[in-house]
Protein backbone atom coordinates (compact mmCIF):
# COMPACT_ATOMS: atom_id res chain seq x y z
CA UNK A 1 0.00 0.00 0.00
CA UNK A 2 2.74 2.27 0.79
CA UNK A 3 4.86 1.75 -2.49
CA UNK A 4 1.27 2.57 -4.66
CA UNK A 5 1.19 5.96 -2.48
CA UNK A 6 4.55 6.85 -2.71
CA UNK A 7 4.34 5.78 -6.92
CA UNK A 8 0.76 7.79 -7.01
CA UNK A 9 2.73 10.73 -5.01
CA UNK A 10 5.50 10.53 -7.62
CA UNK A 11 3.34 11.07 -10.57
CA UNK A 12 1.64 13.89 -9.24
CA UNK A 13 5.00 15.91 -8.85
CA UNK A 14 5.32 14.53 -12.66
CA UNK A 15 2.37 15.94 -13.83
CA UNK A 16 2.97 19.30 -11.85
CA UNK A 17 6.22 19.72 -12.98
CA UNK A 18 5.31 18.66 -16.81
CA UNK A 19 2.49 21.18 -16.32
CA UNK A 20 4.76 23.87 -15.79
CA UNK A 21 6.84 23.47 -18.53
CA UNK A 22 4.24 22.44 -21.26
CA UNK A 23 5.07 25.30 -23.76
CA UNK A 24 9.03 24.40 -23.60
CA UNK A 25 8.66 21.00 -24.01
CA UNK A 26 6.28 21.60 -26.69
CA UNK A 27 7.68 19.95 -29.91
CA UNK A 28 5.95 21.38 -32.86
CA UNK A 29 3.22 24.47 -33.58
CA UNK A 30 2.08 25.62 -36.63
CA UNK A 31 0.56 28.69 -37.46
CA UNK A 32 -0.62 31.73 -39.30
CA UNK A 33 1.04 35.24 -39.38
CA UNK A 34 -0.43 38.88 -41.07
CA UNK A 35 0.97 42.75 -40.57
CA UNK A 36 2.97 45.42 -41.79
CA UNK A 37 5.83 45.69 -43.93
CA UNK A 38 8.16 48.11 -44.79
CA UNK A 39 11.07 47.80 -47.98
CA UNK A 40 14.08 50.11 -48.49
CA UNK A 41 14.91 49.77 -52.30
CA UNK A 42 18.55 51.00 -52.31
CA UNK A 43 20.08 51.68 -56.06
CA UNK A 44 23.73 51.50 -56.15
CA UNK A 45 24.45 54.28 -58.81
CA UNK A 46 28.44 54.75 -59.72
CA UNK A 47 27.56 59.01 -58.99
CA UNK A 48 23.86 59.03 -57.72
CA UNK A 49 22.97 56.46 -54.80
CA UNK A 50 19.38 56.54 -54.42
CA UNK A 51 17.16 55.01 -51.34
CA UNK A 52 13.36 54.56 -51.79
CA UNK A 53 11.47 53.11 -49.14
CA UNK A 54 7.76 51.62 -49.38
CA UNK A 55 5.39 49.87 -47.37
CA UNK A 56 2.65 47.29 -47.50
CA UNK A 57 1.30 44.09 -46.04
CA UNK A 58 2.21 40.23 -45.88
CA UNK A 59 0.91 36.94 -44.87
CA UNK A 60 1.45 33.16 -44.74
CA UNK A 61 2.36 30.24 -42.55
CA UNK A 62 4.62 29.33 -40.11
CA UNK A 63 5.98 26.05 -38.40
CA UNK A 64 7.87 26.12 -35.12
CA UNK A 65 9.96 23.03 -34.03
CA UNK A 66 11.78 22.53 -30.62
CA UNK A 67 15.43 21.92 -30.52
CA UNK A 68 16.17 21.90 -26.60
CA UNK A 69 15.46 23.65 -23.65
CA UNK A 70 13.41 27.26 -24.67
CA UNK A 71 15.28 26.95 -28.50
CA UNK A 72 12.85 26.00 -31.22
CA UNK A 73 13.54 26.41 -35.43
CA UNK A 74 11.03 28.85 -36.87
CA UNK A 75 9.96 27.94 -40.48
CA UNK A 76 7.68 30.79 -42.81
CA UNK A 77 6.09 30.52 -45.80
CA UNK A 78 5.78 34.35 -46.38
CA UNK A 79 3.87 36.51 -49.25
CA UNK A 80 4.15 39.45 -49.01
CA UNK A 81 2.82 42.53 -51.39
CA UNK A 82 5.20 45.59 -52.00
CA UNK A 83 5.44 48.52 -54.65
CA UNK A 84 2.85 46.90 -56.83
CA UNK A 85 4.92 43.49 -56.15
CA UNK A 86 4.40 40.13 -54.70
CA UNK A 87 7.49 38.58 -53.02
CA UNK A 88 7.92 35.35 -51.67
CA UNK A 89 9.70 35.15 -48.71
CA UNK A 90 11.08 31.99 -46.84
CA UNK A 91 13.18 32.68 -43.66
CA UNK A 92 14.53 29.48 -41.13
CA UNK A 93 15.26 31.26 -37.96
CA UNK A 94 16.36 30.12 -34.40
CA UNK A 95 14.42 31.03 -31.94
CA UNK A 96 15.91 31.48 -28.57
CA UNK A 97 13.06 32.51 -25.49
CA UNK A 98 14.81 34.43 -23.12
CA UNK A 99 11.92 35.17 -20.72
CA UNK A 100 8.70 32.92 -20.86
CA UNK A 101 7.19 35.18 -23.23
CA UNK A 102 9.77 37.34 -24.80
CA UNK A 103 12.05 35.53 -27.43
CA UNK A 104 14.55 36.41 -30.07
CA UNK A 105 15.18 35.59 -33.63
CA UNK A 106 17.77 35.24 -36.43
CA UNK A 107 18.60 33.16 -39.33
CA UNK A 108 19.18 33.46 -42.99
CA UNK A 109 16.00 33.81 -45.31
CA UNK A 110 15.12 33.19 -49.35
CA UNK A 111 13.54 36.41 -51.16
CA UNK A 112 11.71 35.94 -54.69
CA UNK A 113 9.66 38.29 -56.63
CA UNK A 114 6.96 36.06 -57.80
CA UNK A 115 4.11 36.95 -60.50
CA UNK A 116 6.27 39.84 -62.43
CA UNK A 117 8.70 40.57 -64.81
CA UNK A 118 11.72 42.84 -63.41
CA UNK A 119 14.74 43.88 -64.56
CA UNK A 120 16.34 43.08 -61.54
CA UNK A 121 17.56 39.63 -60.22
CA UNK A 122 14.38 37.71 -58.71
CA UNK A 123 15.95 36.06 -56.35
CA UNK A 124 17.78 37.08 -52.72
CA UNK A 125 19.22 35.58 -49.68
CA UNK A 126 18.34 38.07 -46.67
CA UNK A 127 20.26 37.68 -42.74
CA UNK A 128 16.89 38.51 -40.65
CA UNK A 129 17.08 39.23 -36.86
CA UNK A 130 13.97 39.93 -34.16
CA UNK A 131 12.21 39.23 -31.28
CA UNK A 132 8.75 37.92 -30.62
CA UNK A 133 6.27 38.73 -27.48
CA UNK A 134 4.21 35.98 -26.71
CA UNK A 135 0.49 37.63 -25.56
CA UNK A 136 -0.84 34.46 -24.82
CA UNK A 137 0.26 30.81 -25.86
CA UNK A 138 -1.47 31.06 -29.00
CA UNK A 139 -1.20 34.52 -30.12
CA UNK A 140 2.28 36.86 -30.30
CA UNK A 141 3.38 39.63 -31.91
CA UNK A 142 6.56 39.56 -34.24
CA UNK A 143 9.25 42.22 -35.60
CA UNK A 144 12.21 41.62 -37.67
CA UNK A 145 14.60 43.18 -39.79
CA UNK A 146 16.01 41.49 -43.00
CA UNK A 147 19.20 43.09 -44.45
CA UNK A 148 19.79 41.39 -48.09
CA UNK A 149 23.55 40.04 -48.24
CA UNK A 150 23.02 39.38 -52.25
CA UNK A 151 22.94 41.96 -54.71
CA UNK A 152 20.56 41.74 -56.94
CA UNK A 153 21.93 43.51 -59.66
CA UNK A 154 20.41 44.81 -62.77
CA UNK A 155 20.08 41.64 -65.19
CA UNK A 156 20.28 44.40 -68.29
CA UNK A 157 22.25 47.76 -67.91
CA UNK A 158 25.06 48.75 -69.30
CA UNK A 159 26.68 50.26 -65.95
CA UNK A 160 27.66 48.61 -63.14
CA UNK A 161 24.61 49.31 -60.85
CA UNK A 162 23.32 47.19 -58.11
CA UNK A 163 20.15 47.14 -55.85
CA UNK A 164 19.98 46.10 -52.39
CA UNK A 165 15.91 45.54 -50.73
CA UNK A 166 15.90 45.49 -46.79
CA UNK A 167 12.81 44.63 -44.98
CA UNK A 168 11.02 45.71 -41.72
CA UNK A 169 8.41 42.58 -40.92
CA UNK A 170 5.74 43.73 -38.08
CA UNK A 171 3.18 41.56 -37.22
CA UNK A 172 0.71 39.20 -35.39
CA UNK A 173 0.47 35.50 -35.48
CA UNK A 174 -1.67 32.67 -34.12
CA UNK A 175 -0.25 29.21 -33.33
CA UNK A 176 -1.91 26.87 -33.28
CA UNK A 177 -0.80 24.10 -30.97
CA UNK A 178 -0.57 20.27 -30.46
Amino acid sequence: MNIKLFLVAIGICFLFNAHAQTFFVQKSAFGVEAGYVMAEFTEEFPDDPKDRSTQGFYGGINAQFYIEDQSFIKADVLLSFVQDSFWLHLPVLYKHYITNQVSLLAGPQLSVIVGQKTPYNSFGIDFGAGAAFDITDNIYLQAKYNFELTNTRLQRSAIDTGSRHNTIFAGIGYRFLD
